[in-house]
């Protein structure tokens, strides 16, 4: 995995406002640009919000 790129306030702050205007799908774009950036734990969280992993599998249950 790459060595993750740093992100500014401004890409914050754009992520929140993609997740409050989109929801899931926002979340799950955000998770995906910052996993890209080298975000080890956005492809975690990637996988429970889509449910496409075997770890994301296994928290959605847990939950």
């Amino acid at each position: 995995m790459a060595v993750h790129q740093k992100i500014t306030r401004d890409q914050v702050v754009g992520y929140q406002r993609m997740v409050s205007r989109d929801g899931l799908a926002g979340a799950i774009d955000a998770y995906q640009q910052l996993y890209d950036q080298g975000y080890g734990y956005a492809g975690w969280a990637l996988g429970v919000a889509t449910g496409e992993t075997i770890t994301g599998q296994a928290a959605l249950e847990y939950m």
